[in-house]
């Protein structure tokens, strides 16, 4: 078997190239075959490639009888030269520059990944199943986005659709120096101790027939360990859409139970949600999805989450993450989970466990990009995740003064939220910032001082920033870290960082949670 580092090109980068393929021009014109590429590399990307046959396909991605014959239906070869030639155009075209390759060699099923070059290196199996995250991408995927200045009339239109799309703005409290001052340091890295957490994990993609690779790269199983319910599709449409929204694509319905095998020690548990009849608007009758469906959850028979309702949980959303401290297996090696109806039957769609810490809880980083990255001292920052509104962007030139100057690569911007599922406790919150648009010295289209870029940030209503200048802080491309204490989850278990414009769009490079001390 062959170790991960083995090979050249990091999963991480392969999902992206993935994810930049499938939705490209050419294949979002024809879904199967963007679901039949995706379900190739993520056979390859789990080291299951020996169960890439014409008779498996068939069955997984097109829906066919067990009784299936290859000689009478053909539709896996069609489907098969189809997608050669959405390939071969695609990398003719649109993706004539990406540094990796997906080929599909004519004749068989399982796809290749070769690094651009003059000698491009094919790679059959860049990372084994049960591998956790990927290294980081050597590179940022490029994709540029125009920013525009804000005129007071658009900057209301920003505002005002952000106000709809968060459920309106978070009243600010009176802001307390004493207790959230800010320093400009980089936060310590986690104690050493935290470094000892095992490393396999559990993903289960509840009610779905097969496994994904997620953004970070990490494997998601599917379907197992279950008893009672049904599998389901999940929502079709997601407001405030989700950074991933395949683990949302299907869930377990009805009264159910997962029996889960797992080692001895501490986990974290992520359940998912995406309440899949979620209604809009604002007619009597029809205002939204609170109060549709009621559920309990309980683990090893105490009680998680009681008389539950996803809708109302995530504030008037759809889709619900909620976080769980030491969770340890039963004294039969089994972690048992029960969804149980109160009103309407319960679901779930996907579940998380981490292996963690007794007494402590796991670091978040998020950074803002669309692959993961490890810093100098070896802490794993994941994609963008848990947002609400704003926009992705690159940027020309490295930030400076910092050791990690790709974790600066990126920003969210515009009227944005961060919704952070924590367990109970009290929790450092440290924000990442660069101003990496206006410059004093730039053309006139970037051309700006103090003053070009002012905005509020706040945690669950308590301002942390109000009137936030960067660049009254630091020149262009240097780094400004922020840190607030003692901050603690909405009743929902939730941080919920908000960033409101005041002049142009707030921006935002990276998160970074953790547990105070004694907590």
């Amino acid at each position: 078997m062959h170790g991960r580092d083995a090979f050249p090109i990091p999963a991480g980068e392969i999902q992206e190239e993935i994810r930049a393929v499938i939705h490209s021009e050419a294949f979002t014109q024809s879904p199967r075959n963007a679901g039949l590429l995706e379900y190739l590399c993520n056979k390859v990307l789990l080291g299951r490639q020996d169960e890439i046959k014409e008779s498996i396909i068939a069955l997984e991605v097109f829906d066919r009888r067990s009784s299936f014959d290859d000689k009478k239906d053909a539709i896996v070869r069609v489907e098969a030269h189809r997608l050669r030639q959405r390939l071969a155009r695609y990398y003719a075209t649109q993706g004539s520059q990406d540094r990796v390759m997906i080929e599909l060699t004519p004749g068989g099923y399982i796809p290749k990944f070769v690094v651009r070059g003059p000698k491009p290196v094919p790679v059959d199996v860049p990372v084994l199943a049960g591998t956790d995250a990927a290294p980081a991408a050597d590179t940022v995927n490029q994709v540029r986005v125009n920013r525009f200045r804000l005129t007071p009339k658009s900057g209301m239109a920003v505002v005002a659709m952000s106000a709809i799309l968060v459920g309106g703005p978070v009243l600010l409290a009176r802001w307390n120096s004493a207790s959230h001052k800010a320093a400009i340091r980089p936060v310590d890295p986690a104690p050493h101790a935290l470094a000892a957490a095992p490393q396999s994990s559990i993903r289960i993609l509840a009610g779905s027939r097969r496994p994904y690779i997620d953004r970070a790269g990490r494997p998601w199983r599917a379907d197992e360990y279950f008893s009672g319910g049904t599998p389901q599709p999940g929502p079709s449409d997601f407001p405030g859409r989700p950074p991933d929204p395949s683990l949302y694509r299907s869930m377990r319905y009805g009264d159910f139970s997962y029996n889960i095998p797992a080692p001895p020690g501490v986990y974290e548990l992520r359940l998912y949600f995406a309440e899949p009849t979620f209604r809009g608007g604002t007619d009597v009758g029809n205002e939204g999805g609170e109060n549709q469906r009621h559920f309990t959850v309980t683990v090893n028979d105490m009680p998680l989450l009681h008389d539950f309702d996803v809708v109302t949980d995530s504030g008037r959303f759809p889709v619900d993450v909620r976080a769980f401290r030491e969770i340890t297996p039963a004294a039969d090696g089994f972690i048992h989970l029960r969804f149980q109806a109160v009103v309407g039957p319960p679901f779930v769609n996907a579940i998380e466990l981490v292996p963690g810490i007794a007494g402590h809880v796991l670091p978040i980083r998020i950074r803002a990009g669309d692959s993961s990255f490890t810093d100098h001292a070896g802490n794993i920052w994941s994609p963008d995740a848990y947002y609400i509104g704003g926009r992705l962007a690159t940027h020309k030139g490295d930030v400076t003064g910092t050791p990690d100057p790709d974790l600066y690569a990126a920003e969210r911007y515009g009227y944005f939220s961060y919704s952070i599922p924590v367990p109970p406790g009290r929790y450092a919150v440290a924000l990442y910032f660069a101003e990496t648009f206006w410059d004093p010295q730039a053309d006139s289209d970037h051309k700006g001082g103090p003053g070009s870029r002012v905005f509020d940030v706040s945690c669950n209503g308590i301002a942390l920033l109000k009137d936030f200048d960067m660049l009254a802080q630091a020149k262009p491309f240097r780094p400004i870290v922020r840190t607030f204490h003692n901050l603690q989850p909405d009743a929902q278990g939730k941080l919920l960082l908000t960033f409101s414009p005041v002049n142009n769009y707030a921006s935002l490079k990276a998160i970074e949670v953790t547990e105070e001390p004694g907590h």
